[in-house]
């Protein structure tokens, strides 16, 4: 977990977005660790993303899992959250069980996914 000695981690924590408690692995003053499915599953939005990019200059998101083309919500949240982040240069790791080309391969938001890959390989590229 990426953070100076004179900052402390909190593990297992809770952090408050958008007024509700969100789970999450772990928090620093400039860092914040979420669990896939807590930051891009039901019950998330904009509102949500955009508070942690305002809040945290660095996000570690894990055990990010391949995407059903029946999981609407799920891949549309991931790409709001991707373009509020792109948007605010908040730097994202991401721990995939998958490459992120096979992430999502079929469904309705196909297109807009293809969109957000450029938008992760392009913050990958950057310093």
């Amino acid at each position: 977990f990426p953070v100076t000695i004179r900052h402390e981690v909190e593990w297992d924590a809770k952090i408050t977005i958008a007024k509700r408690k969100i789970p999450v692995r772990a928090v620093s003053h400039a860092v914040v660790w979420f669990d896939f499915l807590t930051l891009c599953g039901r019950g998330r939005s904009q509102v949500d993303y955009l508070e942690i990019a305002q809040r945290y200059p660095k996000v570690v998101i894990s055990s990010v899992r391949a995407i059903d083309a029946s999981e609407n919500d799920l891949i549309t949240n991931f790409i709001r959250m991707i373009d509020i982040f792109y948007d605010h240069q908040t730097k994202v790791v991401i721990s995939a069980q998958i490459p992120l080309e096979k992430l999502y391969v079929a469904g309705r938001e196909l297109t807009a996914f293809e969109r957000c890959k450029s938008r992760l390989f392009e913050m990958a590229n950057k310093e």
